[in-house]
């Protein structure tokens, strides 16, 4: 049998049997009229009892054999394998009931999957962070090269006593918080959940590394943010929420941002209830693929009334209303701002990362972008129009990170609208490379596009009429020009082309511009082994 239509059968063998451990419980709806003695020959030496609704019974220990016995009979009408249900997790932070925001933004089903693990690490870059809160405390970050209050620099890295983070308002190993902003933010990031008291954060076991760059004012130089940035990158950290800004733009920050492109930092929009188009705020509005900028929503899902918008700088919106969280004292208090919404982005994208520690921070940010919930009110406000959902995006990023999601969501606009696709072309596939190289490294295929965009690529196959998608990858342009896009094959398809001497197959690039507008081209080519 030819390649591509073992590839068809095996895939057409998926499709009408499912893949069953070697013994499952399956639930199984008979005909009405099929008698005991038919259902007993069906199900073989497999012990049922009965379900309530009629004509339903469970088998259990089902092996492959009887599974298909039952899944070919015509007396059976469906056959499923039997699931298993949990509660939502509900904490016993004694403030809990006044965290609106998790309701709203699905959580609770979130942590079903995950309440996030200390392996991912959070950079707080704010007003500092009390370090003996007891919601705060058992999340911080520990430098695990520090001796505490020796005076010395233990690890080498340039500071003395960063056993918790780093102080560069006050030049000192103490990050501790001056006005309460920080904590606030940390608290909803990560505040310690279950425990009985408090509040719940959103990844309430992610690890919190407090990095004091604003003084007792609330202002702060960029300089010492930079190396904040550096310090959370060496630190480790994945994600690092920055819940302030300004209107200069720093050449500075923006390459040190860039540069730390594993890294999803996640900015506040602003609070002067002003477009971000019109009037910029950075690191909000540096157009990278690894900033997100959120603004601020209500109870309601409405936007603030403070909260800064902007239809191609601000990507999606977060609460930022009454948001109950720690402050120093230790203490919790009710805050508003767009300093709140971002943390909530924060923490979401910490729960994404103990889902899919491999995802880049690239496809945190398509996750979360792809799984908003769209609001009328949001509608023009933001790039997506939507809120953040949680719950959907810590289920998805999984597909996102193995490349099986649906369409890339386009990188912010940058310039008006318009109606025309843009030029795409497929400059080089790499055709010289042997198919065994393809299979373990991925396919490195180059396309060029007339303007920013969106590229994704799949390699296609073609059988009896039916395409199949053997590998497929995405990359971002943020300009025109050429992009790099890596196409990784499944296991599953791996281990079917490790057969063949020859593959042909068809690659396809489809390219979404800052308008929505949507270019293609493909390429015809042949890898031999």
């Amino acid at each position: 049998m030819r390649l591509l239509a073992a590839l068809v059968a095996a895939a057409a063998l998926t499709a009408g049997v499912p893949t069953v451990a070697a013994a499952d419980d399956l639930i199984v709806r008979y005909k009405p009229g099929t008698s005991l003695d038919e259902r007993a020959s069906l199900r073989g030496f497999g012990t049922a009892e009965p379900l309530p609704a009629g004509h339903m019974e469970v088998v259990e220990d089902a092996d492959r054999r009887t599974l298909a016995r039952l899944r070919a009979s015509d007396d059976v009408l469906d056959v499923e394998r039997d699931a298993r249900v949990k509660r939502h997790v509900v904490p016993n932070d004694r403030l809990f009931g006044q965290q609106y925001d998790h309701p709203l933004l699905g959580t609770p089903a979130a942590w079903d999957v995950t309440t996030g693990v200390p392996g991912v690490v959070v950079g707080v870059v704010d007003s500092g962070v009390d370090l003996d809160h007891p919601d705060l405390r058992p999340n911080l970050w520990r430098n695990p090269r520090e001796v505490a209050g020796n005076g010395r620099d233990d690890d080498r890295n340039g500071y003395v006593d960063d056993v918790n983070g780093y102080d560069w308002a006050q030049h000192d190993g103490t990050p501790a918080d001056v006005d309460g902003h920080g904590s606030h933010v940390a608290g909803i990031i990560g505040a310690s959940g279950n425990d009985g008291f408090g509040v719940a954060g959103v990844a309430w076991r992610a690890s919190l590394l407090p990095l004091r760059v604003l003084n007792s004012s609330g202002e702060g130089d960029v300089s010492d943010a930079i190396k904040a940035y550096g310090y959370a990158l060496k630190a480790g950290a994945r994600v690092i929420n920055v819940s302030w800004g300004g209107p200069t733009f720093t050449r500075a920050e923006r390459d040190m941002i860039a540069a730390a492109q594993n890294v999803l930092f996640v900015a506040s929009a602003g609070n002067e209830g002003v477009s971000n188009d019109r009037t910029p705020t950075y690191p909000c509005n540096y157009d990278l693929p690894n900033v997100i900028c959120v603004a601020a929503t209500d109870q309601n899902d409405a936007l603030a009334e403070f909260s800064n918008r902007g239809a191609r700088a601000v990507d999606l919106a977060a609460p930022g209303v009454s948001i109950p969280s720690t402050i120093p004292g230790p203490d919790w208090a009710l805050e508003d701002g767009t300093s709140m919404a971002a943390p909530h982005v924060a923490g979401a994208a910490a729960l994404m990362l103990s889902r899919a520690p491999n995802a880049t921070a690239a496809q945190v940010r398509e996750a979360l972008l792809g799984t908003v919930e769209p609001k009328p009110t949001l509608a023009g406000q933001t790039a997506t129009g939507g809120r953040l959902n949680v719950a959907a995006a810590v289920q998805a990023i999984g597909a996102y990170a193995a490349g099986a999601a649906g369409a890339t969501p386009p990188p912010r606009a940058t310039a008006r609208s318009d109606a025309r696709p843009p030029k795409v072309r497929i400059v080089s596939a790499t055709p010289r490379r042997s198919l065994t190289r393809a299979l373990q490294r991925g396919l490195r295929t180059r396309v060029r596009c007339s303007e920013a965009c969106a590229v994704m690529v799949e390699l296609t196959a073609s059988h009896d009429g039916e395409t199949l998608v053997l590998a497929s990858g995405r990359a971002t342009r943020s300009r025109a020009g050429t992009a790099t896009v890596v196409l990784r094959f499944p296991r599953a398809t791996r281990r079917e082309l490790r057969a063949g001497t020859r593959l042909r197959a068809t690659l396809r690039a489809r390219a979404t511009d800052l308008a929505g507008n949507v270019g293609g081209a493909k390429r015809r080519v042949t890898y031999r082994r």
